[in-house]
């Protein structure tokens, strides 16, 4: 009964740090992801300012916004989220390794053994995952592009009775949208 109250105030105290720690973590995530993002579109939203003619005619609206949008909050969430947890989760692991080479080496090496398959499985479905990322990027953007498009547009579709025409295109760019990010979603599965 004696120790109830120190253990009720010393475990208040640890929920109390790790909160205010958590809502600090997020805060500088949040902050950084905002920084990044802004920074990111701005060079590319000068850049294709700065382009000429010939080349922006390469690239449809939607590509362009999708670059300037989804691409830099990917890239964002990459330095904010991605690269931090691999660097925690490498310490997690090389260090427990370490301390075991260091007490019995020929046991390390044992236990190590399923990280060599683990590392040869990770980099060939990273390939994997990179190869299959490209077209459900494409495939996003030209979505996106068809969209802005078609719907500034609706006038003229309207004058000329061209709904169905124009929900078949749809169909046909929604089609390769969904086959591309499926692919993706199980390679990265």
């Amino acid at each position: 009964v004696k120790l109830l109250f120190p253990i009720l105030i010393g475990l208040s105290g640890l929920y109390f740090l790790s909160s205010l720690s958590n809502y600090l973590s997020n805060l500088i995530k949040g902050k950084l992801d905002i920084v990044i993002f802004k920074e990111l579109s701005s060079k590319i939203f000068s850049t294709v300012q700065l382009a000429s003619l010939s080349e922006l005619q390469q690239y449809k609206t939607g590509d362009l916004q999708s670059r300037t949008m989804t691409n830099v909050e990917t890239i964002a969430q990459v330095i904010t989220t991605t690269i931090p947890q691999i660097v925690i989760a490498s310490l997690g692991f090389i260090l427990p390794f370490v301390i075991m080479f260091s007490l019995e080496p020929k046991l390390a090496l044992i236990v190590i053994s399923p990280v060599v398959l683990f590392i040869i499985f990770s980099w060939y479905f990273g390939n994997k995952i990179k190869n299959s990322q490209r077209p459900a990027l494409d495939s996003s953007a030209g979505l996106q592009s068809f969209l802005k498009e078609a719907y500034s547009i609706i006038p003229i579709v309207k004058v000329f009775a061209l709904e169905e025409w124009m929900n078949r295109r749809y169909e046909r760019q929604m089609l390769k949208y969904y086959n591309s990010s499926f692919q993706f979603v199980k390679i990265s599965s």
